[in-house]
């Protein structure tokens, strides 16, 4: 499990993205929840970034980042299918921003098309330097044997961001779970007005290239 951070030059500032997978209590990977979230503040603590997008966020995870950069960072929330964020077993997607430096506009959140019985886009419109930035954050399908829906989300998400205007950013910064192949399929009827940033920026060759994931 590992953060994806992007240098967005544009504004000088750093976009965090992060899968926190979240674990009911009982279950056994819980037991290193302390010791994941101290690692994720320590990254928030040396980074910097201007934004954050955390994705299966769960109570505890929230409340310790929350107590640790909440004189700092505003944060919007949007719970998702396993419950509210007061229960002890709900997980969220959360979007930070920095406080002195980011004003923020709007935050909605919009029904994901997915199996499952609710799952949500997070949208988050802020302003920095007077430029509006949208950013998006969600966690897509991730079975295997799913990969028509998460094209189909992966659409419904490029759909967004082609909608809004050409004076605005969009950015989505999320866990795709995606193959370069799905990528490359849904990307094709967008390619003029959607950039994968990992090829523009000269990154890497794909996303794929620059995730290190461990469950």
């Amino acid at each position: 499990m590992q953060p994806f951070l992007m240098d967005y030059e544009l504004y000088s500032s750093k976009i965090l993205s992060w899968n926190l997978h979240c674990r009911p209590p009982f279950v056994y990977q819980n037991k290193n929840r302390k010791e994941i979230v101290n690692h994720v503040c320590q990254v928030i603590t040396r980074e910097d970034p201007l934004l954050i997008c955390l994705q299966d966020v769960g109570r505890y995870d929230y409340n310790q980042i929350h107590n640790a950069f909440r004189q700092s960072y505003g944060f919007h929330s949007v719970r998702n299918s396993i419950g509210e964020i007061e229960d002890p077993d709900s997980c969220t997607t959360v979007i930070m921003f920095k406080k002195e430096l980011v004003s923020h506009t709007e935050g909605k959140h919009y029904m994901f098309h997915s199996l499952r019985l609710t799952e949500y886009l997070h949208l988050f419109q802020v302003k920095v330097k007077g430029n509006v930035i949208v950013v998006m954050t969600a966690q897509l399908e991730k079975r295997k044997s799913n990969s028509k829906e998460r094209q189909q989300q992966l659409e419904q998400i490029f759909q967004m961001m082609s909608k809004c205007p050409l004076s605005t950013t969009a950015i989505f910064a999320g866990s795709l779970h995606i193959t370069d192949f799905e990528l490359k399929n849904a990307m094709r009827q967008f390619d003029k007005n959607v950039t994968e940033l990992w090829k523009h920026l000269h990154l890497k060759s794909s996303i794929n290239d620059q995730l290190s994931v461990k469950n």
